[in-house]
């Protein structure tokens, strides 16, 4: 079956392997009452090394009444196998978020040579949430993609400083593919799919840049770049809406 895309410049390439992202895993991949937290190109187990170096991720739980959480990151087995595993509390939690300043970094692999301050805003919509609150901003988030469920077709609004984003390239990685699809966001900061199968779709996007110079630790850095990811879970039910 073939997606639909709204969006500017769409595009289906291999997923690099030098691609990092923070991701919060919910539903059939994670145990009863936990989420899984992967660092890596895809939503799957990665180095351990590297999963040591978002282990200070400040995670949120949000329940569909509005009220929050502090969640906490115990390095544990699973860690030693390349993922974490976080206890949610009991009850009923419909949205996870999270953000890392994760340090300097420059992407030699992709001939570029402007070190910058690299942040991850993360964010899962679990199984449990309801339309309205898996559309909702929140105010905390300095980056954040809203996903937006309607006459079957999932729209997709990135925001930074809590305004609209056009012309980014939004990156999906569809449950069950190898590739990825990319594409560019609308004038009002999105760009919609109609989701060919079930599964968690995992997103990510470059959301804004700040040219801002420093020092973080004894590095320095030209500018700050922010990424935020995505996952939620598409049922057959909404499919069929």
């Amino acid at each position: 079956m073939r997606h639909l895309f709204a969006g500017f410049l769409l595009v289906i390439i291999p997923l690099s392997t030098s691609a990092h992202f923070i991701w919060i895993v919910p539903g059939p991949n994670a145990p009863p009452q936990k989420v899984m937290v992967y660092f890596g190109d895809r939503l799957q187990p990665d180095k351990p090394e590297l999963l040591k170096t978002v282990a200070h991720t400040s995670l949120s739980a949000h329940r569909s009444n509005g009220k929050a959480a502090d969640l906490k990151i115990v390095p544990s087995r699973s860690s030693k196998e390349g993922h974490y595993e976080v206890s949610l509390p009991k009850q009923d939690i419909s949205i996870v978020t999270g953000h890392c300043k994760w340090g300097v970094h420059t992407l030699k692999e992709l001939g570029e040579s402007t070190p910058f301050l690299l942040h991850y805003h993360v964010k899962a919509v679990l199984k449990s949430a309801e339309k309205e609150s898996a559309g909702k901003s929140f105010p905390g988030m300095k980056a954040e993609i809203i996903p937006i469920f309607k006459e079957g077709m999932l729209h997709l609004r990135v925001l930074f400083n809590g305004k609209p984003v056009s012309k980014v390239r939004v990156t999906i990685l569809v449950p069950g593919q190898k590739k990825i699809l990319s594409y560019r966001t609308r004038r009002n900061g999105e760009c919609r799919i109609k989701p060919s199968r079930s599964g968690i779709y995992a997103i990510w996007v470059l959301a804004g840049v700040e040219k801002t110079s420093g020092k973080h630790g004894e590095k320095s850095y030209e500018e700050i770049r922010h990424y935020a990811t995505l996952t939620v879970a598409v049922s057959q039910k909404r499919e069929s809406k």
